[in-house]
């Protein structure tokens, strides 16, 4: 289930991370911001934690709900294999 969900948070972090200003992106980069400062501490994770945790919480929602149904899905599929039917001379099997 997880990996069947994977391609949409990488889509949505994806999307994130596009919404950044680029003009911002670019002077981080002329001032002389190393890399690890750049993504940790500067811009681009503070920038975007918001957006990510919305994301990760729409998939946290979808895993939970297909989970449920699935289950659901299975139980109702389980109580019918194991109900009992009655024969045509009226005795229960």
């Amino acid at each position: 289930m997880t990996v069947g969900f994977t391609p949409f948070f990488s889509r949505l972090i994806e999307a994130n991370l596009r919404e950044l200003d680029q003009g911002r992106i670019e002077a981080t980069r002329v001032i002389g911001v190393t890399t690890p400062q750049f993504i940790f501490r500067i811009l681009l994770l503070p920038e975007s934690l918001s957006g990510i945790i919305d994301s990760a919480t729409i998939i946290l929602v979808g895993l939970v709900e297909d989970n449920a149904s699935r289950v659901r899905s299975a139980r109702a599929a389980s109580a019918i294999s194991h109900s009992p039917t009655i024969t045509s001379a009226g005795s229960r099997n």
